[in-house]
């Protein structure tokens, strides 16, 4: 997923929705593409953001400054993920890269396949750092 540019609870946002369609197609969460700037539009340095609510050192686990990054496949919706997916799951080696610039169509997404993607477990797991 993309960073995006502008305020820290977009950037988590499109993250943690990221991390849910991943989990619920068995797949692992790859990170983010980082922007360019630290700081969000408000002045808030969003590798903090994520080291607070993820544990220390989570930005460099969730963040890539690599640029080139070898995806095999791009997508513009998680519907055409999922259905390249039903496909390819079975032939795409372990470690393959998939790119898919924003999650905010999982709306629609979750309904249409009656999917929870955000279970008692994974909001649990999300936010196990914010309870200390």
């Amino acid at each position: 997923v993309n960073e995006h540019v502008d305020g820290a609870g977009h950037r988590l946002k499109n993250m943690i929705e990221g991390m849910a369609i991943a989990r619920a197609l068995g797949m692992n969460f790859g990170g983010a593409l980082a922007v360019g700037s630290v700081d969000t539009e408000h002045g808030i340095n969003f590798r903090e953001v994520l080291d607070n609510f993820f544990g220390f050192g989570a930005y460099r686990q969730l963040l890539s400054t690599e640029r080139n990054l070898p995806f095999i496949e791009e997508f513009r919706s998680i519907e055409k993920l999922y259905q390249w997916y039903l496909r390819m799951r079975d032939i795409v080696e372990p470690g393959a890269k998939l790119y898919i610039p924003s999650m905010s169509d999982w709306g629609p997404f979750a309904k249409s396949h009656k999917l929870d993607l955000f279970p008692e477990n994974f909001r649990r797991l999300v936010s196990q750092h914010m309870e200390r």
